[in-house]
């Protein structure tokens, strides 16, 4: 395979480029969708030709940073971060990039949001119940934040994160179709959002501000538990088992799990607290 054979360690010294790609990805996987697969399938589709996209690149990622991982004599979460922020930036950026991907396919191609975000739109709907007409309900009442609503998001967010760090384990890039399927429900729910509010461009880049309140740290969280099991996978491929090396792959993992529950849990609390708020006092 043409992609697996790229070497893609210069990412790690070019962040920046990895928004660009997960743009790209999410595209270019729209288009094949849409040319070799029927109407009511597109949406799903799209997701698994944008996650084998990324798969080649997150593999030639991990397996940099779980040897870099296993040479590190320093331990603490502070010096984890500290020692891998690089990657940490690589993945977040990929995935904003897709997310963008998706919500500008769902701006130009408006006609046809229902085919795009035909699975996303029916998640949203039996799932979370989010649908025009709650939407109405919600504009045209008072915003009241509790702390249940928020614990009910940080409750199936941790689950999600748990899944996304099992299946990173156990298939090593196997989490990223979970996070790509986030990222794309998200962005389902922005354009929601932009076609029920935006009136202009200006009005459509505040919306995307708002909504990256809580996004952006959301889905760091998810993001970081899919790179600590990737590492975890790769340290059981490449270490002896009970090594030195085998164990700080293992204990800065979970270190890297426990910022992304604690990302979480703020996440939360910002999008009851803070982004409803502010979309509740957007003129529309």
């Amino acid at each position: 395979m043409v992609l697996e054979d790229i070497n893609t360690g210069w990412l790690l010294d070019r962040p920046y480029v990895s928004f660009f790609l997960g743009f790209m990805y999410s595209i270019i996987g729209y288009i094949i969708a849409t040319l070799f697969f029927f109407e009511n399938s597109v949406s799903v589709a799209m997701l698994f030709l944008t996650t084998l996209l990324m798969v080649p690149t997150f593999v030639g990622v991990l397996s940099h940073e779980e040897g870099l991982e296993s040479r590190q004599p320093e331990s603490g979460i502070f010096s984890f971060l500290k020692n891998h922020r690089t990657i940490i930036e690589v993945y977040i950026l990929i995935f904003l990039g897709a997310f963008i991907g998706f919500v500008v396919l769902g701006v130009l191609a408006a006609d046809k949001v229902p085919l795009i975000f035909n699975y996303q739109l029916d998640f949203l709907s039996t799932r979370e119940g989010i649908t025009t007409k709650t939407l109405d309900h919600f504009f045209s009442t008072t915003n009241v934040p509790t702390v249940p609503n928020a614990l009910g998001i940080v409750q199936h967010n941790l689950s999600v994160a748990l899944i996304a760090f099992f299946l990173s384990v156990v298939f090593g890039a196997g989490a990223l179709f979970l996070i790509v399927l986030n990222a794309s429900v998200f962005a389902s729910f922005g354009v929601l959002i932009l076609r029920y509010l935006a009136t202009d461009f200006s009005g459509g880049l505040k919306i995307i501000l708002i909504f990256g309140t809580h996004l952006v740290p959301e889905l760091a969280g998810f993001i970081l538990a899919a790179i600590a099991g990737g590492v975890v996978s790769k340290a059981l491929l490449t270490e002896s088992f009970g090594s030195d090396g085998f164990k700080n792959v293992v204990r800065d993992s979970l270190y890297l799990f426990l910022v992304s529950c604690i990302l979480i849990l703020a996440a939360a609390f910002l999008e009851i607290y803070v982004t409803a708020d502010l979309f509740a006092g957007f003129p529309s």
